[in-house]
């Protein structure tokens, strides 16, 4: 299967496992709205806030799935991403 690289403010970005988990509670998904995180896989050119590698916030909504040889990732615009993961 080809690569794929995201153009313009196209941002690829593979959900992180276990997302509706909360210590040993598992909650469920019609209960919550709190946004999903994500590794960046790779961004357009256009994209200047965060690369790849960086741990992100979006929506649950947010994206189009996108398969790749080793899973399921989301295309999504920049503006989808609400908030960059930064370690203290």
């Amino acid at each position: 299967m080809a690569r794929i690289r995201p153009l313009h403010s196209k941002v690829l970005i593979r959900r992180k496992e276990g997302a509706g988990k909360v210590g040993r509670i598992l909650i469920p998904e019609n209960a919550k709205e709190v946004p999903c995180e994500g590794e960046v896989l790779s961004v357009g050119n256009d994209v200047k806030e965060f690369g790849a590698g960086a741990v992100v916030l979006f929506s649950k909504y947010a994206g189009t799935e996108v398969k790749l040889e080793d899973g399921l990732a989301l295309m999504m615009n920049e503006e989808d991403v609400l908030a960059v993961v930064e370690e203290r």
